[in-house]
């Protein structure tokens, strides 16, 4: 995978702890931003994809009034092997 150099404002102090942390981790900046920013942006998509399916839910719900009552859900999980 190609990448394209990109510029980020850090707040102060930031860029010499990356630094410091890279120097103990034997890796640069760079690598350890990219890093970061890979799992901020799976952990977005995730919380997007989950926002979706609960609009989703919601919106059925309101169409066709479907639920389970607090005995129903009480029953199921009773029912379920230990």
């Amino acid at each position: 995978m190609s990448t394209k150099p990109t510029t980020i404002r850090l707040g102060e102090g930031y860029k010499e702890r990356l630094t410091a942390l890279a120097e103990l981790r034997e890796r640069s900046p760079s690598s350890l931003m990219q890093e970061a920013i890979k799992k901020f942006v799976h952990q977005e998509e995730e919380l997007e994809q989950e926002r979706r399916i609960v609009q989703e839910r919601w919106e059925h719900f309101q169409l066709t009034g479907d639920h389970l009552t607090h005995a129903q859900i009480t029953n199921w999980i009773e029912s379920l092997p230990e």
